[in-house]
């Protein structure tokens, strides 16, 4: 064993010093490198002066094939004067090992990361221009780690595969835009980072990464970031216009800061929308006699959004009725805005009887978790402690399925609980939830406790940050909010 390691050695040094030695001998002639200098030089007679140190002298035929084996023993088969060097030789044998030991390398690389779990193929490995797979297979693989732990509540774990992810793949735009979501709570900074290079990034997505912003910033009350976001997507004139003018006018009346609506106002962008705001920086002067005259002209052949904002200004001017009347003769607005303004405008005129038996009505006809967020989001904006209880009762006796939407309305109807300080059905509505989910909800707790203290230490947004709540149950908190901080 020891002689064949120490012959494999001298071969492998052999290829190149043997060669080199001989290229130089034909080049300069005078004494054979490798031939004995006190032999005859002739074929067959003279020693080979190369192997005699060899442990198998024949093996060194695989740098030289001259070497042949006689009756007298192993002898060069050439006269000195034909004496050649066998560089291709060399060179087969050495590209031969070095793939030798690429592929067994491979090979075993290929082995590793399958037994991690990438789910890498032969060629991404072996093939160089194939390379730049293996990060991205890497990425994949802790994407999916990160969605499993974000599905069993583990936020921490989701973080850290996630982040590891976008670092080995910084362009995917799944994982930017799931991470960004994450971020949101915890560093909003890092998310408002992450959205921004995600909507430069993936013009192809930019409707959805911008609704993504535009419900994280709401949700955690960032309403100067929001404002310029609205005004942003406003101006581009790329996607439909009614969800951000709503955020745009929201975000500025949070703001007290009407400059973008004005801006928007005299941009051919804003063209179509200019009565609405005209009438909204009439509105923000608190010019409401010139509101009211502007609302008082008929409104047909409005826009839908241009309707409901209307009905909304006329339940501000405390005119439930000309609400109701505006947006019922208006054709294409959606049925929701309409059941919210004619409930609200029950409320505003203490028609609590009725408002009760056309809400579990419209409940006990179409149970659904749409059916139960709008209700919801009601109760938040007008709260009604006898309506709460009959729809959780409601609730009890002919639960929603266990879906996604479900979560989102039952939590819309937690928060209506814990903002009417309803201990009981704010707790009960918790316990629901958390018989349904198979992870923790830390994030309810801490909302129930927020209730539950009427914390004035705690943003607001940062309990409504990680909650499951719809945009107009979020618009909705906020506008309570800000109505009682008035009232303060």
């Amino acid at each position: 064993m020891v002689g064949w390691f120490t012959d494999l050695l001298r071969l492998a040094w052999g290829l190149l010093y043997w060669n080199f030695r001989k290229t130089v001998f034909r080049r300069r002639r005078g004494p054979c490198p490798c031939q004995a200098p006190s032999d005859s030089g002739r074929a067959g007679e003279t020693h080979c002066e190369a192997c005699s140190t060899w442990h198998q002298p024949w093996r060194f035929r695989r740098i030289c094939p001259h070497l042949t084996r006689t009756p007298a023993g192993v002898r060069c088969g050439v006269d000195t004067a034909q004496i050649q060097t066998f560089w291709g030789r060399a060179l087969a044998y050495y590209a031969g090992t070095a793939l030798s030991i690429y592929l067994i390398a491979a090979l075993g690389i290929f082995a590793g990361l399958r037994g991690i779990g990438y789910a890498v193929t032969p060629t991404d490995i072996l093939w160089p221009p194939a390379w730049h797979r293996i990060d991205q297979k890497r990425a994949e693989f802790f994407f999916k780690k990160g969605a499993t732990a974000l599905e069993a509540g583990d936020i921490r774990e989701a973080l850290f595969a996630l982040g590891v992810a976008h670092n080995l793949a910084p362009r995917d735009y799944a994982t930017s835009a799931l991470l960004a979501r994450l971020y949101q709570g915890t560093q909003p900074a890092l998310s408002d980072q992450l959205y921004a290079q995600t909507l430069q990034r993936h013009p192809d997505h930019a409707t959805q990464t911008a609704q993504s912003w535009m419900r994280a910033l709401l949700a955690r009350g960032d309403f100067s970031l929001l404002q310029t976001l609205a005004f942003d997507r406003l101006m581009a004139g790329q996607e439909t216009p009614a969800p951000w003018l709503h955020a745009l006018i929201f975000a500025s009346r949070q703001c007290h800061d009407t400059a973008p609506i004005a801006k928007l106002a005299t941009a051919s962008a804003g063209e179509a929308w200019r009565p609405v705001l005209e009438t909204e920086l009439l509105w923000s002067q608190g010019k409401k006699d010139e509101v009211a005259q502007r609302l008082a002209q008929p409104g047909s052949g409005a826009s839908p959004y241009i309707v409901r904002y209307q009905a909304d200004l006329l339940l501000a001017l405390d005119q439930p009725e000309a609400a109701v009347q505006r947006i019922s003769a208006q054709t294409g607005v959606p049925d929701a805005d309409r059941v919210r303004i004619l409930f609200a405008a029950y409320a505003r005129r203490g028609l609590h009887e009725k408002l009760r038996q056309d809400a579990l009505r419209l409940l006990a006809r179409q149970p659904s978790a749409a059916v139960v967020d709008l209700l919801a989001s009601h109760l938040i904006r007008h709260p009604n402690a006898p309506l709460l209880a009959d729809i959780v009762a409601q609730l009890r006796s002919t639960p929603l399925p266990a879906t996604d939407e479900a979560f989102v309305a039952y939590t819309a109807l937690f928060c209506a609980a814990g903002l009417a300080d309803d201990k009981p059905h704010m707790d009960q509505l918790l316990d629901t939830m958390k018989q349904r989910s198979n992870a923790p909800l830390h994030a309810l707790d801490r909302a129930r406790d927020y209730f539950d203290r009427h914390d004035s230490t705690t943003r607001l947004g940062n309990i409504l940050a990680p909650l499951a709540l719809s945009l107009d149950a979020t618009y909705a908190i906020y506008e309570t909010n800000a109505d009682r901080d008035t009232a303060r």
